[in-house]
């Protein structure tokens, strides 16, 4: 029975306790409950391509993928892109307001959906994932700005033959005005320079309005894992 739990050391550091990946998404292992008990980790994130029998907190991620094909039809759209600029310095204003969109992407996280994460813990975990990818060449942080106000925010994530949406943020008060559509274009024209083969993203499956949104996009479904929290303190 293949069990492999990987340590994931950026979380493990973070959160001050060790915390690993069980990826079963590959395979129809079954989990031996009683080895998860025994190891190290406090927190295991579990991915499996089926529900389990199980109390554990849980999401289900959507994965999308746009092919280059369809990366047309996202530009052919004339948005306001000269608008998005890249994250290079702060300012104080800016270091909070960009926060603000980043938490405001993620009140659908799994992270912020399990009650087990503290408000605190996740403030600061998005303020750092934020200045990572801020100093990152393997990253790309763009702001929108509308007459000197930041009201939009894409993070992107260069792999090697992909470019991946971490998050797409608008302020709610300039929402429906083509700002997460200007950002997406702004984001395939990144992937065109980069010569990449297509556009990665994931949703979670409860977040009805961006999944739609995606579709509409031309972006396809590639897989829609389930992942489980483990904690080995509270299970």
């Amino acid at each position: 029975m293949n069990n492999f739990i990987e340590k994931l050391d950026w979380d493990s550091q973070f959160f001050g306790f060790n915390v690993g990946k069980l990826d079963l998404s590959y395979q129809n292992a079954a989990i031996n409950w009683e080895h998860l008990k025994d190891e190290e980790y406090v927190l295991v994130y579990i991915y499996t391509l089926h529900k389990l029998k199980s109390t554990l907190f849980y999401t289900q991620r959507i994965n999308y993928e746009l092919a280059n094909k369809g990366f047309e039809d996202v530009l052919k759209y004339e948005y306001a892109i000269h608008d998005a600029i890249k994250v290079s310095t702060y300012s104080d204003i800016e270091q909070k307001e960009t926060l603000n969109l980043a938490l405001d992407a993620g009140k659908q996280s799994r992270f912020f959906l399990d009650p087990n994460f503290t408000p605190d813990t996740l403030k600061k975990m998005y303020r750092l994932w934020i200045d990572k990818a801020k100093n990152r060449k393997d990253y790309d942080v763009f702001m929108y700005q509308s007459d000197g106000e930041i009201c939009g925010l894409v993070v992107c994530e260069h792999k090697k033959e992909s470019l991946s949406i971490v998050f797409i943020s608008v302020k709610e008060s300039h929402r429906n005005k083509g700002i997460a559509s200007a950002l997406l274009s702004y984001t395939v024209h990144l992937a065109k320079q980069k010569n990449k083969t297509k556009i990665e993203v994931s949703t979670q499956g409860a977040n009805e309005v961006a999944n739609a949104w995606y579709i509409k996009k031309g972006f396809t479904i590639t897989s829609k894992p389930f992942i489980y929290h483990f904690w080995k303190t509270i299970s």
